[in-house]
């Protein structure tokens, strides 16, 4: 490990700043919602990376040479404890010792990821997806705001403006999709992949989940989900674009419930959480009870 007072190590830190006075700072992420972050809160003075792709899921993702190389060039790495981080992080700090790593979920009231009947197994896996959750979301862009602001700082009042201007935007998200939401307080509705219990959890809901441990269910367990998902009332089925949804679909013909395709990964964070709460409606509407 190179040591913080090492001459390779300052080396990095000075590419690093020039880089920044050129072109903006350098800086990754691994999902597409935190680049939506990075983009609102630095502005011009970043220049942000997504690790994962669009369309991808991050589940089993083995990011190409050129992306490796990305990030290990980046000056900061702000990441959300998916595995696919955990399994690149020592790699890249080996080659990029100046590379500053981000926890964004340092601090943050956490929920370990549940099993099918949306009840959380503590000592298990945290849920990473915090940014489904507008409040959340909100304390991720201060986190943002401030780490940028230690590491730049002559751009300090240039992030806390983006962020208040962000602040307000969030705070309206979470006022209409509580209202929105508030004639379907304890409704349940059923997702292939856990991604939206943040969502539920703030907004009175409950997540029911298809997946377990990251695999398709089996005929037996099939059989048992619906069996749920019959006593629970659930409205329908969401499933998103980078799982598998054939076992979603059969279940959802089983019981003459609708799918819908929600993405918790989409870069257009404003507009994408409304869209998935009018589709949410739009289940409770016309679901089960």
């Amino acid at each position: 490990m190179t040591r913080p007072s090492s001459p390779l190590f300052l080396l990095l830190l000075w590419l690093c700043a020039a880089a920044a006075a050129r072109a903006g700072m350098p800086v990754q992420v691994t999902v597409e919602p935190l680049a939506f972050l990075l983009e609102r809160i630095g502005g011009d003075e970043v220049e942000v990376q997504v690790l994962v792709p669009a369309g991808r899921s991050p589940e089993g993702y083995d990011p190409s040479p050129k992306e490796m190389a990305r990030l290990a060039n980046s000056c900061l790495w702000f990441r959300v404890r998916l595995p696919v981080e955990q399994a690149l992080l020592e790699r890249v700090t080996a080659v990029n010792p100046a590379l500053q790593v981000v926890d964004l979920l340092e601090g943050l009231p956490l929920r370990p990821l549940p099993d099918a009947a949306g009840h959380p197994h503590p000592g298990e896996q945290w849920d990473p997806h915090v940014w489904t959750d507008p409040v959340l979301m909100k304390r991720l862009a201060a986190r943002v705001r401030d780490v940028l602001g230690g590491r730049d700082p002559s751009a300090r009042e240039v992030y806390a403006r983006n962020y208040q201007d962000l602040a307000r935007e969030l705070d309206g998200l979470d006022r209409w999709i509580r209202q929105q939401l508030a004639p379907y307080r304890d409704r349940a509705f059923m997702s292939f992949h856990p991604a939206w219990g943040y969502y539920a959890a703030a907004y009175d809901l409950r997540q029911l989940v298809i997946e377990q441990q990251g695999k398709s269910p089996s005929p037996r367990h099939l059989v048992e989900l619906a069996e749920l998902a019959r006593g629970e009332g659930v409205a329908g089925i969401v499933v998103q674009p980078q799982h598998p949804q054939g076992p979603a679909r059969a279940l959802a013909r089983s019981l003459g419930l609708r799918v819908v395709v929600l993405d918790p990964l989409a870069r257009d964070y404003l507009d994408n959480m409304r869209r998935v709460t009018r589709a949410l409606v739009e289940l409770f509407r016309s679901g089960a009870r």
